[in-house]
């Protein structure tokens, strides 16, 4: 996706963000009291700004989750279903958990830990909301990758499926923990261990 186009530019900026991810990090993560920073970088350049002790958190779709065939994430599995092309669209731009599981490991992170999250990307009060959205190309960036047509008959294939009443739009995506070794390089412990 080019985030130097106007209509895609604030694609993920302006993504709403679920009590649920909220919730999952302040369980897991426990951010009180520590330095929190939100970075879109590689993992050798995450390892050289993180504190001894610290802990990164990696969260992407992997290839698995792209491909799920569980229910909750039907709207992902009827595009792949009805565009099979998408698949290796897919497969090109999305990693497999083993293999950057593997890449955190190489860069020198010890206690890689692998989650699978449910996010919950929106609510619509009704099925015209969320096809009003669809057809904006909202909340989904692969949706870019369908002519107009395509587009057409996917929306018209979701509003086939869609319950009459409220809808509940869920992604799910893959979560890495990490951590830094105390006896690594970069800053001091003066810092505090497990702080970012």
């Amino acid at each position: 996706m080019k985030f130097s186009d106007s209509s895609t530019a604030r694609t993920y900026s302006d993504r709403f963000t679920d009590n649920s991810w909220l919730e999952w990090c302040r369980k897991v993560l426990k951010p009180t009291g520590k330095d929190v920073v939100d970075i879109g970088c590689d993992a050798e350049e995450i390892i050289r700004i993180l504190r001894r002790g610290g802990l990164a958190v990696v969260q992407d779709r992997t290839l698995e989750n792209a491909m799920s065939q569980d229910d909750t994430y039907w709207l992902r599995r009827e595009l792949m279903n009805m565009f099979p092309r998408l698949i290796d669209f897919e497969a090109k731009r999305r990693p497999c958990v083993a293999d950057y599981s593997q890449t955190l490991l190489n860069a020198g992170f010890t206690c890689v830990e692998v989650t699978i999250f449910s996010e919950i990307r929106k609510r619509y009060a009704s099925k015209e909301q969320f096809d009003e959205e669809l057809a904006q190309r909202k909340g989904k960036s692969i949706l870019f990758r369908l002519s107009d047509d395509e587009l057409r008959k996917y929306r018209a294939r979701i509003m086939d499926l869609c319950p009459n009443d409220s809808i509940v739009e869920c992604d799910q995506w893959t979560i890495w923990t990490g951590k830094k070794s105390i006896q690594q390089g970069g800053a001091p412990d003066a810092y505090g261990a497990g702080d970012l």
